[in-house]
């Protein structure tokens, strides 16, 4: 699985029920149409979505996760736990809330900047 791809099954999970179509990626991840096409064709071949023509636009197709995305949600979610707590050894509390502070204050002057 491509980080592309990671980025868009973390995309369509925040979505929920919200129905979601290609362009919305493509506006999410300001990437080209055929670019989409492609990323999302590799997800439908490898079992993570699959897209469903809606009643009212045959031109549309909705994108829907499947079950083994959700195996795969859970699998990144144990990853990332593993990766913060290696990452986050040997630090106290304090000194990990004085660095996500600083973070945060870079992120808003950052958005400041433009």
């Amino acid at each position: 699985m491509t980080g592309i791809q990671v980025w868009i099954l973390n995309f369509l999970f925040r979505r929920g029920e919200r129905p979601t179509f290609q362009r919305d990626v493509e506006a999410e991840f300001n990437i080209r149409r055929s670019t989409a096409t492609e990323i999302l064709k590799q997800m439908e071949k490898g079992g993570l979505i699959r897209r469903v023509p809606v009643d009212y636009d045959a031109r549309l197709k909705k994108i829907e996760l499947m079950p083994y995305a959700s195996e795969i949600k859970k699998q990144l979610e144990e990853q990332i736990r593993r990766t913060e707590r290696q990452l986050t050894e040997g630090f106290t509390r304090e000194e990990l809330d004085a660095f996500f502070g600083c973070l945060t204050r870079f992120q808003e002057n950052l958005a400041k900047i433009g």
